[in-house]
């Protein structure tokens, strides 16, 4: 199991801000070129930083591996689900459990292979002939699925003077992407039989319709099946993502393959018990910049939304939307913790700024450290999410990039 000390020394790439341009044909900037890059450290912040847990990560590992006994694919997609894949897949790439990790862009791919991940790195993504020499260069596999994809590989290889590594990405109803199982084996067999490809491992994405998932599974296995018969390796199989992971046991096949759990957010409500060792890997952290007394009668905020019955205190926090506290509606129940202890937030949530009731005989002090999302039960992103119609629980995932992130 990973230790803590080992997270800690694979976090060395420190505190990061927005994910860097690309320099050349795809390589990450330099980081002295990136504006965010060497933020101060957050005990000198007045505006939002992140704090990613490594304890929760190791937790959430622990959990799937129980859970599933099969190697996991992380999924560190999308900007490592808003907390940097730059940060996350080094924290995780000397655990045991983790067999790779899994990415939707070229970009993704070669920067975590910069930012030194040295396990194998899924691109579920298409890509352009331009990104091809990178790619091959870092060694990340590529999940296939297009009908040019073996004189594609065949070229790909000849430019490149490598094999290359592929998932073959097999449809079986979600009809995004992937190659419809119906008319796949023939493509397989093509691919199978070339010299500038190597199969290792063989995938398909789930709707999470429960009973049409069940379909998908007897789908792919049957599929499978069929292959093997011809002699042909697949690699291992995947296809359960977080959802399928609690709720198809069947489909774990050979890997499974977490995004959100790994993150401690299970993929709906009706997973929260079972997945309830999950935890929030983060927390949104930000300060107190003003406490305002506030008489009766007297009104806070734009069409002075917050008009309390009595003489009160109020927070000002620098936190709001743009730093990716979507949160605009505040239902019953919304607070903050300020200092550990929740406060309700008031009037509205700004592009720049939020507010909490303090009351009276409170102790909250301007630099008072405020964490507005985090592991703690109300301030989950699934409690914000619950109190917020129309909003989803993967919205507290949607940082701002210029959010500086660090490992605690």
């Amino acid at each position: 199991m990973i230790t803590r000390r080992e997270f800690v020394a694979a976090a060395g790439v420190g505190a990061l801000g927005g994910a860097p341009g690309l320099s050349g044909a795809g390589r990450p900037a330099p980081r002295d070129r990136d504006p965010w890059a060497g933020a101060q450290a957050a005990a000198d912040r007045l505006d939002p930083w992140i704090e990613l847990d490594a304890r929760a990560f190791q937790s959430n590992l622990e959990f799937l591996a129980a859970r599933t006994e099969r190697p996991i694919l992380a999924v560190v997609k999308c900007n490592g689900y808003g907390l940097d894949h730059r940060i996350v897949g080094p924290l995780l790439d000397s655990a045991p459990e983790v067999w790779g990790f899994a990415v939707v862009t070229a970009e993704e791919a070669v920067q975590l292979r910069d930012s030194g991940v040295r396990k194998p790195v899924l691109l579920m993504g298409d890509f352009t002939r331009s990104a091809e020499p990178e790619l091959a260069e870092r060694d990340i596999t590529l999940a296939v699925y297009t009908v040019d994809a073996p004189g594609r590989l065949e070229a790909m290889a000849r430019r490149t003077g490598k094999a290359i590594n592929v998932h073959l990405y097999i449809d079986t109803g979600f009809h995004r992407l992937g190659m419809d199982y119906r008319e796949a084996e023939p493509w397989v067999e093509a691919l199978a039989r070339s010299n500038a490809v190597a199969i290792t491992g063989t995938m398909t994405e789930l709707t999470q319709s429960h009973d049409f998932d069940k379909e998908q599974i007897a789908r792919f296995t049957e599929f499978t099946r069929a292959i093997r018969r011809k002699g042909i390796e697949l690699g291992p199989l995947h296809a359960s993502a977080s959802d399928g992971i609690i709720n198809h046991p069947e489909g774990r096949f050979d890997m499974i393959r977490p995004g959100n759990l790994l993150y401690g957010v299970p993929a709906s409500a009706a997973d929260d018990d079972e997945a309830a060792s999950v935890q929030v890997v983060y927390r949104m952290k930000t300060r107190v910049i003003r406490v305002v007394q506030l008489q009766k009668g007297e009104t806070l905020g734009y069409d002075q939304a917050f008009a309390p019955d009595r003489e009160t205190d109020v927070a000002i926090i620098k936190c709001g939307r743009t730093d990716g506290y979507v949160y605009r509606t505040l239902g019953r129940g919304s607070h903050a913790l300020i200092n550990g202890y929740p406060y309700p937030l008031v009037s509205a949530i700004n592009s720049s700024h939020c507010y909490a009731d303090l009351g009276k005989n409170h102790g909250v002090e301007r630099l008072d450290v405020v964490t507005m999302i985090g592991p703690e039960k109300g301030i989950r992103p699934q409690d914000l999410a619950a109190m917020n119609q129309g909003l989803g629980r993967y919205e507290g995932f949607n940082l701002s990039a210029r959010v500086p992130r660090y490992v605690v």
